[in-house]
């Protein structure tokens, strides 16, 4: 259980990060997971659907149809970050082309976007292997 002092501690942290507050930086903020739409929860595309259609029929055939349809979701989302990570890796400059300065400025921020891309494969790995281990 929180202290007394630890409450305090956490409600004066909660008034400094609230969050954008200006329109503008607003705007900004909902923009966030445009850049390669994989927090977006569901898909919206049609080619999606039909692959995620797909996969579920062929995993119900092992499992019951909700455990497919999860399963092949969560597939899709990996195929969906993989896509994500080749087209990361192919902006990474030649040895050559890296040095110092700007190109060398340009692989620290394609590096650590791969960082962050890891987090939403590692997600989806685990959403599919919590329902594959159910059944």
């Amino acid at each position: 259980m929180a202290t007394d002092k630890q409450v305090a501690a956490n409600k004066q942290n909660a008034l400094k990060s609230t969050g954008p507050r200006s329109l503008v930086g607003k705007n900004r903020a909902r923009r966030n997971a445009l850049k390669h739409g994989l927090a977006a929860r569901t898909l919206r595309d049609q080619s999606s659907r039909q692959k995620i259609d797909a996969l579920t029929q062929i995993f119900a055939v092992q499992t019951d149809p909700t455990a497919a349809r999860a399963i092949a979701e969560a597939q899709v989302e990996l195929q969906r970050v993989e896509k994500y990570r080749v087209e990361l890796l192919s902006k990474i400059p030649t040895p050559d082309e890296a040095g110092l300065g700007e190109r060398g400025e340009e692989i620290t921020k394609v590096l650590r976007n791969l960082e962050k891309l890891l987090r939403y494969e590692r997600d989806a790995t685990l959403k599919r292997n919590k329902v594959l281990v159910k059944y």
